[in-house]
């Protein structure tokens, strides 16, 4: 493997790394997913600067995640030629847990920005 020569080459492969993680992990696609429709929400909503910066950096999190635990799922996959080992699960479990705790502080505070958004949406509705 051949060190980057320059800045661009690096932004090259990263941009590649993105999209080889996207089309090969199922999970990078749902997160992806979920966060559009959050966006989507966060434009309905009305959401303020403030807010919108909170949930980018939510849905960052996750992805940062996700992308960490991908490269580390492979590259242990390689290690050990993909036969179990107990050391390898043990490290691919706690890379999985870091990408649940990341997951599970985006519905907190999803829910913390939503929510309250939705419930006065509904007294609107039924005109309380």
């Amino acid at each position: 493997m051949v060190k980057n020569k320059n800045f661009i080459n690096s932004l090259l492969n990263a941009i590649n790394g993105i999209i080889i993680a996207f089309k090969d992990e199922r999970n990078i696609q749902y997160d992806v997913i979920i966060a559009c429709i959050v966006i989507v929400l966060g434009f309905v909503f009305h959401l303020n600067r403030a807010e919108f910066i909170i949930i980018i950096f939510a849905i960052s999190f996750v992805l940062v995640s996700e992308y960490f635990n991908s490269a580390l799922e492979k590259t242990c996959d390689y290690a050990c030629n993909e036969n179990f080992s107990p050391v390898i699960k043990m490290a691919k479990d706690i890379s999985a847990a870091a990408v649940l705790i990341s997951a599970l502080n985006s519905v907190v505070i999803g829910s913390l920005i939503f929510l309250p958004k939705i419930i006065k949406f509904i007294g609107l509705i039924h005109g309380h």
